[in-house]
């Protein structure tokens, strides 16, 4: 093993050599094992003996992961171990370890075969004493959680296990012959009893116990497993009852074995073919119930016996056994040969195509190979079971087959079962709320809430890791009534503190509903927190609604009466009717968004099945809210086909209860209506259509041109077009038809690019369809520009249909050519463009003390420009000539104002202090265009502007014409900048300096402190101190000068640096000397280190010049070697650095060992 192996958080980690010492321990297995210390062996630090553990679970070339006992610390350790080098000692033996959870469900999984466990039990015979690890509660009655062995065992044999079965549980745990009866091969036992529940009634339950190693030879530990199998043993029971009739084994409609029937002969069965290669395969039709209630109970009697048929002709055909395992559920077991279960997929995949072929209604298998022959039948089924599970909903995939991976996450479930359990204990689960919105005004309507798991560890657990592990196993239930909970809680102090409550959405799934009475348990909740039931709306997913009809609709009916708003959430994404709204009689429908994340070509579709939810539900008065919203596109297509409300990105995130708690007090948030059904009714475009209502030339007007197009490739055919059409193009009827076919003629040839694109790009997005505008010849051959929007409808044999809108914008083009002129001039005052030719006033008369300027240029610069326009002679008191309104208004005077008290003067508007700056730079003669900043008078005092002007020379006479923009606050920010700047300046010239100015190394102030601290908290790691020194580079600056010196020196420093990790702590202590502290590093990677860069450093320092040649010498110590004080081992790397240097350029030295050259 070259490196340690990855150890992740909380793992214990020690070394051991061969003579079991331990040469390596890292503070987590300190903390574990207070007992550990470096040169001791591990069965002193770890077991407190005087021998090695027999068996010694490290020692072991094919050590993967095995539990171990630690009787003196009385905790079991999961432990793995692997051989390493390690430095300075040879080969050792590497173990990690981690405390095993005592309160973990899996946590001896791998050493049996229970799936499900209700009670695990630790029993220690040498010392009499046994310990409850897990119980689940509620369930049992059980005894003390520790105490004596011998004395609990007597009472739960006389208080807790059936009379009937007392003798036998007596027998079971007799501890004379307990030990021997688990020393066979697998150190296990069983037995099954009937145990008492907290209901007073008794169950059957298997109690497991498991030898397990123990620390010291002399002390057993037993680990018992207790697993409820009333079921199972109920089926048994039910088929002996019958009175022992061979018939009465089989189901009478299937003609098949029952279930405990089938698997009594299976065992029998493969009793007599052991060794021969069997597969156990379970099959399960999906969406069953669905089925009947789509096709009727009698269709779906003949689906099941159709497929015992099919099992049936299996066992004819070849060496096989089927059972019927009750519901929709089969097995059987048959040849490991793929064309038999292969003609039996197909076989049942025929009788389903008579009902419309629906894959959700296609069986699936899950298969198990048969190795361990050790196994029961009903493991083996279960197996098969479990790999029938992960291909559930996988259409395409219809067989699972059976791993070891699967068992393993079975595992890891178990694990994560038993941290729900322990967060939920911990109160670390939080519930997040997500806004929903009215997608018109954006204001919110209500809450949906969202559980989060806050991880003490991981933080922020999304529902996704843990949500569908709960739904499998029913455990939901637990989360979904604590979820509740917090939920109404938070709904009664949002309300005692005064505010306006809104509704918020609770979850609820298929196994809360058949674990509860859900609408007891909401009344219960809402009485209890003093709240209205309207303030709760309540999800339930589409698809309990399929598994189950009546029962959910009753529950419905229930929910409503008690006055609680529920929804049907996710509908559209399974199983769900149309025609099941007005039976399921829901308040609000949830549809996703999902539809509209499709490719191009089925986008469409889509969004016809969308707009058809939508309008059903509106015509039956239910309310409709979208979920999963996050464009503005899907906004865009919602609200035009009339849902309203929404959730979703787009909106809002899922956030804290911090978070949107601050959002709902500000009330122009909210609208507290909530999500109405009663709106005003839509037009819609069918309406306008009727010919009672308007007539085709009324249509022709609202709608303007429009046309139906037919592309294919780069040819586009006119089909129709409405009487708008004529009108906006000057076309007719019979000139049109001549020129149809050949359309892209009529086009501007530098446009007939862009119109072919603006096709393409209506396929790309159907539900916005594309626009431009292009330039197209009317029939006289003048040239008109048409406004053009395009609809993709549908595409046959690679010919497209489009529906295309025109409009004629040929006098808005004019205009904004007319603006784009304005807009040159405007270029020119500004000094955009430069161009000295872009204004030239038509008529200045100098006679008046006015400027006519009669050009429509003007006129836009006197309402659209930013900033004040004027023009003003070219003299020392710059007589203005013409000013704009916006002049004015930034000044705050008026015209006479002007003329009386500033004599038309701009000079005297300019402040004092600035005068003699403007002037001088205006009356410039090499100069024509100006951009100042200075100060201007005004009605309130005086402020800053920005002046941009041109000198132009007209007629005999010159003058500046320009804009003046308002400033102040820009240079109030400027000022406010340059104080900040200031204040940082001061700042760092009062920070100190934490590195070296040259060559950006800690310095000695800086780097010493960090090596001390990190030698003090790291004393059993190991580690080096080296340091380095430069020589020759006094001659090199005399030669070559001091700037060229300090580049050789830190280029050298840089490369020497370079040898080092991210981590290790480098300095320069001194004008020539580095200090390096590399951490856990061990003597022979040092060694190595140091080799290859003092080989390297010669190189490179040798290539900076032909004559002087810099060296570099090194001494450092290993801290191993001796102090793990800082400065002794300082002392001892000087020391060795000192003996390097007497020895000649270029060596390393350890302290008190050999060159390194």
């Amino acid at each position: 093993m070259d490196q340690l192996p990855v150890a992740g958080e909380g793992t214990g980690i020690y070394v051991i050599d061969e003579d079991y010492r331990i040469v390596y321990f890292n503070e987590t297995a300190k903390a574990v094992c207070p007992n550990l210390r470096v040169g001791i062996t591990c069965y002193q630090g770890i077991c407190n003996g005087d021998s090695p553990c027999s068996g010694c679970p490290g020692m072991k070339e094919d050590c993967s992961r095995i539990l171990f006992y630690d009787a003196v610390n009385r905790q079991w350790l999961e432990l793995s171990s692997g051989q390493v080098e390690w430095p300075g000692c040879g080969r050792c033996w590497l173990m990690l370890f981690k405390v095993v959870d005592r309160q973990s469900r899996s946590l001896f999984y791998d050493l049996t075969e229970t799936s499900v466990y209700e009670e695990l039990f630790e029993l220690n015979l040498a010392e009499n004493t046994y310990k409850i690890l897990f119980h689940q509660n509620g369930k049992y009655v059980i005894p003390a959680m520790e105490g004596r062995l011998d004395t609990m065992c007597m009472e739960v044999a006389d208080r807790m296990i059936d009379p009937e079965d007392r003798e036998r549980f007596l027998e079971f745990w007799n501890f004379d012959t307990l030990s021997q009866r688990l020393s066979g091969k697998n150190h296990t036992i069983r037995g099954e009893f009937r145990k008492l529940l907290v209901s007073g009634e008794y169950c059957w339950v298997a109690q497991t116990a498991v030898l397990l190693r123990t620390g010291e030879q002399d002390k057993t530990v037993i680990m018992v497993f207790i697993q409820d199998i009333d079921q199972q043993k109920k089926q048994e029971t039910a088929v002996l009852d019958r009175g022992g009739s061979r018939l009465e084994e089989k189901d009478s409609m299937m003609g098949l074995y029952r279930y405990g029937p089938f698997l009594e002969r299976a065992e029998q069965f493969l009793r007599e073919k052991r060794g021969t290669r069997f597969s156990m395969v379970a099959i399960d039709i999906e969406h069953f119930k669905l089925f009947n209630e789509w096709f009727g109970e009698e269709a779906g009697d003949r689906f099941l016996i159709s497929i015992a048929e099919q099992l049936k002709e299996v066992e004819k055909q070849c060496d096989s056994m089927a059972g019927y395992m009750g519901g929709d559920d089969f097995a059987i077991i048959i040849p490991r040969d793929e064309s038999v279960l292969g003609n039996l997929e197909r076989g049942i995949k025929h009788f389903v195509k008579q009902y419309g072929g629906s894959a959700g209604f296609l069986p699936a298998f899950g298969v198990y190979e048969i190795e361990d022959w050790n196994l029961s039948v009903s493991m083996m089924y279960d197996r098969a079971s479990i790999a029938l599970s992960t291909v559930k909903g996988n259409y395409l995939n219809r067989t699972g087959r059976y791993d070891a991976g699967m068992k393993k996450k079975m595992e890891d479930d178990q694990v994560l079962l038993s941290e729900v359990q322990r967060a939920l204990d911990n109160r670390e689960f939080i519930f997040y709320a997500q806004p929903q919105c009215n997608m018109l005004t954006g204001k919110i309507i209500g809450l949906e809430s969202l559980v989060r798991w806050n991880h003490p560890v991981r933080g922020i657990v999304q529902p996704g890791e843990f949500i569908p592990l709960l739904e499998s196993n029913g455990f939901i239930t637990n989360l979904d009534l604590y979820v509740w909970d917090m939920v109404c809680g938070r709904l009664h102090d949002w309300i005692a503190a005064g505010h306006k409550p809104i509704p918020i959405a609770v979850n609820v799934s298929r196994i809360d509903i058949y674990s509860m009475n859900v609408t007891n348990t909401f009344a219960e909740l809402t009485s209890r927190y003093e709240i209205d039931p309207a303030l709760l709306a309540i999800e339930i997913t589409e698809s309990a609604y399929a598994e189950d009809y009546n029962l959910i609709r009753q529950v419905v009916i229930d929910l409503r009466n008690a006055g609680f708003t529920v929804f049907m959430d996710d509908f559209g994404s399974g199983y769900s009717s149309l025609n099941m709204l007005k039976d399921v009689n829901v308040d609000v429908i949830k549809i996703d968004t999902k539809f509209l994340d499709m490719n191009e070509y089925s986008q469409n579709r889509g969004m016809g099945i969308l707009e058809t939810i939508v309008r059903m539900a509106r015509l039956m008065q239910l309310r409709v809210i979208a979920e999963g919203v996050e464009k503005k596109e899907q906004v865009d297509f919602l609200r035009n086909v009339g849902c309203i409300y929404g959730q979703g990105y787009y909106y809002y995130r899922p956030m804290p209860i911090e978070q949107f708690e601050p959002l709902l007090l500000h009330e122009e948030n909210v609208d507290y209506r909530g999500i109405q059904a009663h709106q005003l009714e839509e037009l819609r475009l069918e309406d306008l259509v009727n010919k009672d209502v308007t007539s085709e030339a009324i249509l022709n007007n609202m709608l303007g041109g429009m046309a139906l197009y037919d592309v294919c490739g780069e040819k586009i055919e006119l089909l129709q077009v409405n009487e708008g059409y004529y009108r906006v193009t000057g076309c007719n009827p019979i000139d049109l038809e001549e020129r149809r076919k050949f359309i892209m003629a009529q086009i501007h040839e530098e446009d007939q690019g862009k119109v072919l694109e603006l096709f393409e790009a209506a396929c790309r997005n159907p539900l916005k369809g594309s626009e431009g505008i292009i330039r197209r010849y009317r029939l006289s051959g003048e040239l008109m520009w048409i406004s053009l929007r395009i609809f993709f409808l549908k595409e046959r044999d690679d010919h497209r249909l489009f529906y295309g809108s025109v409009s004629d914008v040929t006098k808005v083009k004019r205009q904004e050519e007319r603006l784009a002129s304005s807009q040159r001039i405007l270029a020119d005052v500004l000094n955009i463009n430069g161009d000295e030719g872009a204004f030239e006033p038509q008529m200045l008369k100098t006679a008046g003390e006015s400027i006519e300027l009669q050009n429509d240029e003007l006129e836009f610069l006197d309402s659209g420009v930013p900033g004040g326009f004027h023009c003003c002679r070219w003299t020392e008191d710059m007589e203005l000539l013409y000013v704009s309104g916006r002049f004015l208004e930034i000044l705050g005077i008026t015209g006479r104002e002007l003329e009386e008290e500033y004599q038309n003067q701009m000079v005297s508007l300019i402040h004092p202090g600035d005068r003699d700056r403007v002037l001088s730079a205006v009356m410039a003669e090499k100069q024509t265009v100006y951009s100042l900043e200075f100060r201007m008078r005004t009605k309130t005092g005086y402020v800053w502007i920005r002046y941009q002007a041109r000198r132009k020379h007209w007629n005999g006479s010159t003058f500046l014409y320009g804009v003046i923009l308002d400033i102040d606050e820009i240079m109030a920010l400027r000022q406010e900048i340059k104080e900040c700047r200031k204040r940082l300046e001061e700042l760092e010239r009062c920070r100190p300096v934490e590195t070296d100015l040259l060559t950006g190394l800690h310095n000695r102030e800086t780097g010493i402190p960090l090596m001390k601290e990190w030698i003090s908290r790291r004393r059993v790691q190991p580690s080096a101190l080296a340091l380095f020194r430069f020589h020759g580079f006094p001659e090199v600056n005399e030669a070559l000068g001091q700037v060229s010196g300090d580049r050789i020196l830190v280029n050298s420093v840089e490369k020497l640096k370079s040898f080092f990790r991210e981590e290790d702590i480098v300095c320069r202590i001194s004008g020539y000397e580095i200090l390096v502290l590399c951490k856990n590093i061990g003597s022979r990677d040092m060694r190595r280190k140091l080799e290859q860069l003092m080989a390297d450093m010669k190189m490179e320092l040798s290539l900076e010049s032909a004559k002087i040649r810099p060296s570099i010498n090194a001494g450092y110590v290993m801290a191993a070697d001796g102090s793990t004080d800082f400065d002794d081992l300082y002392k001892k790397a000087e020391k060795a650095l000192e003996m390097a240097s007497s020895q000649g350029k270029g060596i390393c030295l350890r302290c008190g060992e050999e060159i390194v050259d």
